[in-house]
């Protein structure tokens, strides 16, 4: 049994036209939910050994932000093929993690992610910006991954559901 955290970045700016998609940062709610979402995962005892990120300016800094809040002792992989991935892209690079590995994180976009979410489990979430879903993977090892809807979705969490504690 393995655990994939699959993460949305959070909420972009789209003040300056002249960026590209990929360079966008986040805006101000961006910067406040990215690090509610990592202290809110790390109370939940949730450690990931291995961060998958996308390279789009926005998802870095959601997940620097989310590591360090988390408080998190883990190197982050900025992975290029995430930027407008889908699901397919994604387990590939899943499928590369060592066995060691029982909880991964990933960042990306949608549709990607939430894309992800349904084939890995046959549920459709939505995946607002910053939101979580949490799927209990049936593998013993990541090779085993691949795109059936064989795994569970645990827990689905996004800023707007969170105690107020995690202000």
């Amino acid at each position: 049994m393995k655990i994939l955290l699959i993460m949305r970045h959070a909420k972009s700016d789209w003040g300056d036209a002249d960026l590209s998609d990929h360079d966008r940062p986040l805006n101000h709610r961006g910067r406040r939910d990215a690090p509610r979402m990592g202290r809110f995962l790390a109370s939940k005892g949730l450690h990931p050994e291995a961060v998958l990120s996308s390279s789009a300016l926005r998802a870095r800094t959601t997940v620097d932000a989310v590591v360090e809040a988390a408080q998190w002792d883990v190197s982050v992989d900025i992975v290029e093929e995430f930027y407008l991935a889908s699901p397919r892209d994604i387990i590939a690079h899943l499928e590369t993690l060592a066995n060691s590995v029982e909880c991964a994180l990933i960042m990306a976009h949608n549709p990607g992610v939430a894309n992800l979410v349904s084939a890995l489990t046959g549920t459709h979430v939505e995946m607002p910006t910053a939101a979580v879903a949490e799927v209990q993977l049936n593998i013993e090892s990541w090779l085993e991954l691949g795109l059936d809807p064989l795994h569970r979705l645990e827990n689905h969490w996004h800023p707007k559901g969170l105690p107020a504690d995690f202000a």
